[in-house]
């Protein structure tokens, strides 16, 4: 049996829209990480990049995590595999990175990856 489709549209006004997107929240307990290296990194490999990093995640993820970090006027997305226990192909972000390496001169707004 097919999948039901629904038949509302999404965005038909402002407020639909918004209420579709995935809003950040304050990091979960037990999935922080290491600001500080990541913000080094991350000056690192972005010249110009100044001010404080901020973290939030989305929290609608059910594979890898995913935050929204906020620097000076800047905003990027980072990715991590869940921590624990995992199948090894499961969250192979190396292969993630590496398919968006290749899709990138065909796809003008696809993320570009650093790393």
């Amino acid at each position: 049996m097919p999948a039901e489709r629904s038949n509302r549209k999404i965005g038909r006004n402002r407020n639909e829209l918004v209420d579709f997107i995935d809003r950040t929240r304050p990091i979960r307990e037990g999935e922080t990480f290491e600001t500080d290296k990541v913000e080094a990194f991350l000056k690192g490999a972005i010249p110009g990049l100044e001010g404080t990093l901020t973290v939030e995640q989305f929290p609608a993820g059910h594979s890898n995590l995913t935050y929204l970090l906020k620097v000076g006027d800047r905003e990027l997305v980072f990715r991590r595999p869940p921590f624990g226990r995992k199948v090894k192909t499961a969250h192979d972000m190396g292969r993630e990175y590496r398919i968006q390496k290749a899709l990138k001169p065909f796809f003008r707004f696809l993320a570009v990856s650093c790393g």
